[in-house]
């Protein structure tokens, strides 16, 4: 093994160790700053928190004795370490010890899966993974466990998308369309026909099947808080959709106001905002996303644009009614989330 090569495997060894003490001695803004440019990931919940500032919110569960430490002792076996050049891996066995009223015992156990790279002349973390083994009995607690919480990012999502939705419900029954708002509608209305069937496939996100699709699929796979969660979501969607067009006044739908409209499907007349497609489609996605992996949020949000963009194609709605449902089943599924409490911390 070349010098550099040594020389880099006891740096990112020395790293791994840092972790462990900087934990038992209770500094977790120093641990958390570990992960300033990193990833940190656990098997036991979806979410993937970057950087120094979420990566702190993993660690405050811990309880702090009086001394200012959780009174741990994490011990590290089996490290090994791989070096390529500027990117390093590294896997390791970890048990956490703790001084308990039966002496010193074991609490957790498990792996860590890091990744490392040299950059700017030192070795960091880019990733990590925790791997906890299943504990087989309870000893002096080390954290506060909580499986679900309310994130503050919801409680923005509830009140920028009502604020959305109710600005845009104020000016969609007091003026006609807009000129712009006609021209973004004629513009998306004359795409090419040959977008019909994969935009009316991505459209049946936003109906009760798509609910029942995703509710079924999550109690299969057994993600029944996902399922309470979807089911919930999708169903106030389609409900306040509903009532909100039943009991709406003001300007009408693309056939009530305009002619030449390309209609592809059923002709609907009468007052359009909110959407009803997209409002069930964003409460559905919102109240999903916390329980997905990061690249099917990013799908699900994606498809909920095309969602939006097909209602338009369609010659059902105007764009402000498509906005206008979006923001509504935002502030829906960010309601949920918060009512039923979402994907929780774990204990380091």
């Amino acid at each position: 093994m070349s010098s550099r090569r040594a020389n880099a495997v006891d740096e990112v060894t020395a790293l791994i160790h840092e972790y462990a003490f900087l934990l038992d001695h209770g500094d977790l803004d120093g641990v958390a700053g570990l992960f300033a440019n990193a990833e940190l990931r656990s098997t036991n919940h979806e979410r993937v928190r970057r950087g120094a500032l979420e990566a702190r919110t993993l660690y405050d569960p811990v309880i702090l004795y009086d001394d200012g430490t959780p009174q741990t002792m994490h011990q590290l076996t089996n490290v090994t370490v791989v070096v390529d050049h500027d990117v390093a891996h590294a896997w390791s066995y970890f048990t956490v010890l703790q001084v308990t009223e039966l002496g010193l015992q074991p609490i957790l156990a498990g792996e860590y899966r890091d990744r490392f790279a040299f950059v700017d002349g030192a070795w960091g973390v880019r990733r990590t993974d925790l791997r906890s083994a299943p504990r087989r009995r309870s000893f002096r607690p080390h954290a506060r466990l909580n499986d679900r919480e309310r994130h503050p990012a919801d409680l923005l999502r509830l009140v920028l998308g009502s604020t959305i939705f109710v600005l845009g419900a104020v000016v969609a029954r007091r003026r006609s369309p807009s000129q712009l708002e006609v021209a973004v509608f004629r513009r998306v209305n004359d795409l090419p026909a040959g977008l019909h069937i994969p935009l009316e496939t991505v459209m049946q996100l936003g109906t009760a099947v798509a609910v029942v699709a995703v509710t079924a699929i999550a109690l299969i796979v057994g993600r029944y808080r996902m399922a309470l969660s979807a089911f919930v979501s999708g169903l106030t969607g389609i409900v306040v959709a509903h009532f909100m067009r039943e009991t709406g006044s003001g300007a009408g739908r693309p056939l009530d106001l305009l002619t030449h409209v390309v209609v592809r499907g059923t002709r609907i007349t009468g007052f359009g905002y909110p959407s009803g497609h997209t409002t069930t489609a964003a409460a559905l996605v919102a109240g999903s996303a916390p329980y997905l992996p990061r690249w099917a949020r990013n799908t699900a949000w994606t498809a909920l644009v095309f969602v939006a963009l097909a209602r338009v194609y369609v010659g059902a709605h105007f764009p402000l009614d498509v906005v206008g449902g979006a923001a509504l089943g935002l502030a829906i599924g960010a309601g949920v989330n918060l009512a039923l409490k979402g994907p929780g911390s774990d204990p380091p």
